[in-house]
């Protein structure tokens, strides 16, 4: 918990410094988004969760922007994104929107990340995370890499991926909850 709050505050520290401007590292391709859209993600991800056991999803990038849209619009003055968006790429996310309710104005941002495997252990690597006119440090994208994929084998004690795949607009996860024993 305490390299979370360390990271943030680091985070802000450069959204403070005044950075600003378009950031360019997302697919050409407009990724749709609606309340049906999320309704769709939102009922998979129930499914998925009364499964108990064995389980499988699969998720455009059109329902994950959705519902990520739909929870941003619930209660604006507490999230800190707008207008984020989804991109699935062979092997890799990407996100991207405004970062907001954080320091004054508003700053376009871009994370992009890897999932290197694809069964549990996995590891989580951000390949770039850009704010405004600024791209993160490769040291701080290794520090926020370890701690998200910490954070991730942390789960292996109640949840196997058994196969994760990301292609162009479409995530396909297969796993199994286990017992909290």
């Amino acid at each position: 918990m305490r390299k979370l709050r360390w990271l943030v505050m680091f985070l802000v520290l450069f959204l403070a410094a005044g950075c600003a401007g378009k950031v360019a590292l997302t697919p050409n391709r407009a990724v749709p988004f609606s309340q049906d859209l999320a309704e769709s993600a939102s009922r998979k991800l129930a499914q998925v969760e009364r499964s108990r056991g064995d389980f499988s999803l699969v998720l455009t990038e059109a329902e994950a922007t959705s519902l990520l849209r739909s929870y941003a619009a619930e209660k604006p003055e507490d999230t800190p994104v707008q207008d984020p968006t989804i991109w699935f790429e062979p092997g890799r996310i990407i996100a991207a929107g405004k970062l907001v309710n954080v320091v004054p104005g508003s700053f376009d941002f871009v994370v992009v990340m890897e999932v290197e495997g694809s069964a549990t252990p996995l590891k989580l690597r951000f390949r770039t995370i850009k704010v405004g006119r600024l791209s993160l440090p490769d040291a701080v994208l290794g520090l926020l890499s370890r701690t998200a994929t910490e954070t991730l084998a942390e789960t292996e004690t109640w949840l196997r991926i058994n196969r994760i795949e990301i292609k162009r607009g479409v995530l396909e996860v297969q796993g199994r909850f286990l017992s909290k024993g």
